[in-house]
């Protein structure tokens, strides 16, 4: 199991020792900061997660839930991201 954890801090401690900044909730590529990429509360209460960075699965995401006006704000960042 430490392997596998391990495996998972290589996108986070590359960007550390690039920039001396520590991550954070939210804050990067693969924490919530882009829409493509985050959770969301559903009508019913309840909880989905997209991880679309691609964005052909991005497009097909939006045209499956009839939002295709999102299409464009793939990446806009935390400001525009309709959490």
């Amino acid at each position: 199991m430490l392997d596998g954890a391990i495996m998972l801090q290589t996108v986070p401690l590359a960007h550390h020792l690039a920039t001396t900044q520590e991550p954070g909730s939210g804050g990067e590529m693969l924490t919530g900061l882009y829409a493509c990429y985050n959770v969301y509360k559903t009508r019913d209460e309840r909880w989905i997660s997209v991880g679309a960075l691609e964005p052909k699965f991005w497009a097909t995401l939006c045209h499956a839930l009839d939002c295709e006006a999102l299409i464009p704000d793939q990446f806009a960042g935390a400001k525009s991201n309709p959490r």
